[in-house]
């Protein structure tokens, strides 16, 4: 078997020793760290290597524009907050503002009732991140070539 830029069958490169590295490092959960001549055990919790932005989307559905604000070709905003429980899902969703008031906000709940974002950790375990404010910005864009199009910003 050939190994990176290795023409012979037993040559180890630098490559391959970093990538064996790096390999044992992952798989040992890094759970030990050397310091000098001493070997020293930590403690690792949370989730490792991953880095995700607490409230982040992970997925969301396709927003749907009312049909009663399509037909009158109204444009609008609403401006919401929510909590994101343990699961990673919107709970106690306030609207604080609409404009105009009553075309967009149930839209705007069933969209964030079926979002998934990123679970907030604390020491290590899930937990509620309270008071998430977005900002649903509902556009119907104007194309003479291609006709009107809906859009859609999370701000």
């Amino acid at each position: 078997m050939v190994l990176g830029t290795a023409k012979k069958t037993g040559d180890i490169t630098m490559k391959n020793i970093t990538a064996m590295i790096v390999s044992a490092s992952l798989l040992m959960g890094m759970s030990a760290v050397q310091a000098g001549d001493a070997l020293y055990d930590i403690e690792v919790t949370g989730l490792q290597g991953m880095s995700i932005n607490k409230g982040a989307t992970v997925w969301q559905p396709e927003p749907v524009y009312p049909k009663m604000a399509l037909r009158r070709g109204l444009t609008g905003e609403v401006l919401v907050e929510y909590d994101i429980n343990e699961q990673g899902k919107a709970e106690n969703i306030v609207i604080l503002d609409a404009s105009p008031r009553g075309f967009f906000n149930n839209a705007t709940v069933r969209t964030l009732e079926n979002t998934t974002f990123a679970r907030n950790y604390e020491q290590g375990e899930t937990a509620v991140l309270s008071g998430v404010k977005k900002r649903f910005v509902y556009q119907i864009v104007r194309d003479e070539q291609n006709g009107d199009q809906l859009a859609l910003s999370i701000q």
